[in-house]
């Protein structure tokens, strides 16, 4: 899984997203991700898709022992499948703008 630069339009390797600022190997444009975020983000949503799953099952069969274990074991391959695409769709890279580059850039116009 690899994600795009937005500066050059380069790959990046998706463990690269480990480090806080990400150096783009093509361009070589500092970049920063959202990782942090979406990764407290995806606990929410496996938490809200194992309770659909849990409740569900829980009106759907009437026995909160049967809702629970069937929720344990499908509420948590959804759950996970879920988390897994929304990591993969929520992540985001920016450019680092550094302000001392601004000022020269206009000074030099």
């Amino acid at each position: 899984m690899s994600y795009v630069c937005p500066a050059c339009g380069g790959p990046i390797a998706s463990w690269l997203l480990n480090k806080k600022h990400v150096e783009c190997p093509d361009c070589q444009s500092l970049l920063i991700s959202n990782k942090q975020k979406v990764l407290r983000q995806c606990y929410i949503v496996a938490l809200a898709v194992w309770l659909i799953v849990l409740f569900g099952m829980q009106h759907y069969s009437g026995s909160w022992g049967y809702a629970v274990l069937v929720s344990v074991e499908v509420g948590g391959i959804l759950a996970a499948m879920m988390t897994m695409l929304y990591y993969r769709l929520a992540i985001r890279l920016n450019v680092i703008t550094l302000k001392s580059d601004k000022v020269k850039s206009s000074k030099s116009k």
